[in-house]
């Protein structure tokens, strides 16, 4: 059996239904898609190397923020990948450095980006 589509004026043949399918004409769009991925996978790589570092990560969250207050959450929905104590650390640093100020305790505690 053999099922033929056609697509951007290109002929597709599958051959064998169930047991081994072969696929002609699908180069082009295979090595397109492979460039894509791969295109996607080094810059995801070159922002998850790039922010390493307290002090990388809270100049980027200072950068890309549009509010002026926010709460430890809101920076943990920025940085999916840090733990909740990682994410402390990252405040108290912008703290050390005059970058935040701290208002509240605990679960109630609001930042202030003074830069």
């Amino acid at each position: 059996m053999v099922l033929q589509a056609k697509y951007a004026n290109r002929t597709y043949r599958k051959e064998g239904y169930g047991v081994r399918m072969r696929y002609t004409c699908m180069k082009p769009f295979i090595g397109f898609m492979l460039s894509a991925i791969d295109e996607s996978f080094n810059e995801l790589l070159k922002v998850q190397t790039s922010l390493n570092s307290s002090q990388d990560r809270m100049k980027y969250f200072i950068t890309i923020f549009t509010g002026k207050t926010f709460s430890r959450k809101e920076y943990m929905n920025i940085f999916k990948d840090i733990s909740p104590g990682t994410a402390s650390r990252d405040l108290l640093y912008g703290m050390e450095n005059n970058l935040l100020k701290k208002q509240g305790d605990k679960r109630t505690t609001i930042y202030h980006i003074l830069v």
